[in-house]
């Protein structure tokens, strides 16, 4: 696999969505991330602790005998992430020109002018870096060999520290992971806090009676086109089938000519019909 800014990131990560968040997308030069709480599947976030809880189950006595810990020390401390949920995410694709992605994320099934935007992972990774996102990074669909790797380094932390710890890593490690019957979905997720603060407020828009994270497209403190591989990170852009895929090539044409950039490449969806 080609990979892009971190280990088995593929170089283009695709966000699926309609032609007018797209013109959002461009007019504010910037991405709205979603509370997890409000995500299509409102029971996504259990997912990852009952994944959890499976794991401690099916390794038994072997688990506290090894890292020193109990699992009623693991399970109070993942109620505690239940109790304290919080976060928000930004979500793409690994999976270019998929039928099920082009179904479930752009509207398409209601008639709607689909798109799929087509960033670069080195530059979503460096703006995410620049405003206190994580990732992108792939989900986990069968998550218990990666929490078996990750979770050691923390069961060994002071005792007075240990739960806070632990709680604060499982819940990153639950933001990661999803049922693996969507598998198919090859989803990578830029997560960040979704606490609205003093300090932090002006990062986030009320939109529809949520307050939303932005991640801006443009890094702080240069020009609106500098610093990055690709405008905006953008490296191609693609219409779905059914899109008028003139009027969408010729708004893009017009949009970076106005920017006095280049455009990103312009292609249409292989898949036939729907």
């Amino acid at each position: 696999m080609i990979t892009g800014g971190k280990p088995n990131v593929p170089t283009t990560l695709w966000h699926y969505t309609t032609f007018e968040v797209l013109e959002k997308i461009l007019e504010t030069k910037s991405l709205l991330a979603s509370d997890f709480r409000a995500l299509n599947d409102s029971q996504e976030f259990k997912v990852g602790l009952q994944s959890i809880r499976d794991f401690l189950v099916d390794w038994g006595g072997r688990f506290s005998t090894i890292f020193g810990t109990t699992d009623q020390e693991i399970e109070t401390a993942l109620m505690d992430v239940e109790e304290r949920l919080n976060g928000q995410v930004l979500c793409f694709s690994a999976a270019a020109d998929d039928l099920s992605m082009w179904r479930g994320y752009s509207s398409l099934a209601h008639g709607g002018q689909s798109v799929a935007i087509g960033f670069s992972s080195v530059d979503l990774a460096e703006l995410g870096g620049a405003y206190q996102f994580q990732g992108p990074s792939r989900c986990e669909y069968t998550p218990g060999a990666s929490f078996l790797g990750e979770l050691p380094h923390v069961l060994y932390e002071d005792s007075a520290q240990r739960h806070l710890e632990l709680s604060r890593f499982l819940m990153e490690f639950t933001k990661l992971i999803k049922s693996p019957h969507f598998e198919v979905e090859a989803e990578y997720r830029m997560t960040c806090s979704g606490t609205v603060s003093a300090i932090g407020g002006s990062q986030f828009k009320l939109i529809g009676g949520e307050y939303r994270r932005e991640l801006p497209l443009v890094l702080p403190d240069c020009e609106v086109f500098e610093g990055l591989s690709r405008p905006l990170a953008i490296d191609s852009i693609m219409t779905g089938p059914k899109t008028n895929h003139g009027k969408v090539e010729r708004f893009l044409e017009n949009y970076f000519r106005l920017e006095r950039v280049d455009c990103p490449r312009v292609q249409k969806s292989q898949i036939p019909f729907i």
